[in-house]
Order: structure tokens, then sequence, then C-alpha cells
């Protein structure tokens, strides 16, 4: 492991160049067997699930927006607290 210390004594990790490609490997292998081996998902969905989204990836890498077709489904903040004030709306009404 190889530190830098900072003027103010705050120590940071300086990872070598090959560090990130190694990680997202290691991160890669990890998310595979968890979804195959504990949640299980077939293999085949697993792969059809990757590729729409390299090519979702693809498709908006150089757009300000940061969703794509894959996040449709998608609530934001305000759409729950308006399903909620319908939810409790309808339960006053109820009683």
């Amino acid at each position: 492991v190889t530190l830098c210390c900072s003027i103010n004594g705050h120590y940071d990790i300086i990872y070598g160049r090959s560090y990130p490609a190694s990680a997202a490997l290691c991160q890669s292998l990890l998310y595979e067997l968890l979804y195959t081996q504990v949640f299980g998902v077939e293999g085949a969905e697993l792969g059809q699930a990757m590729e729409a989204f390299r090519a979702g990836g693809r498709r908006y890498r150089n757009s300000l927006s940061v969703c794509s077709d894959i996040d449709v489904g998608y609530d934001t903040p305000e759409d729950r607290a308006h399903r909620e004030e319908e939810v409790g709306g309808a339960a006053e009404e109820v009683k």
C-alpha cells in the first residue's frame, strides 16, 4: 500500500495504474456470482440485462441526461410524495 501525506497530515492511498481494471474485474465477478448463485437469475437473463445496459450506456454517454430508457419506471421523490398523498387521502375518506 502506498500512502501520500499532505501538508495538513491527511493520508490518501495512491493506487497503481492497474488497480481500476483489477477492481472492476473483481467487482463484475462478484456481482455475477451474487445474481446467479444468490438471487437465482438465469445466465441468459443476466446476459440480456447486461447487453441492454451496455447499449443504453453507449447511447447516453455524452448526453446531459442522467436517465435512460431503462429508468422509465423510476419514481422521483415528487412522484412518491404525490402517490402517498393520494393513498393518505383515500385512507382518510374511508374512515
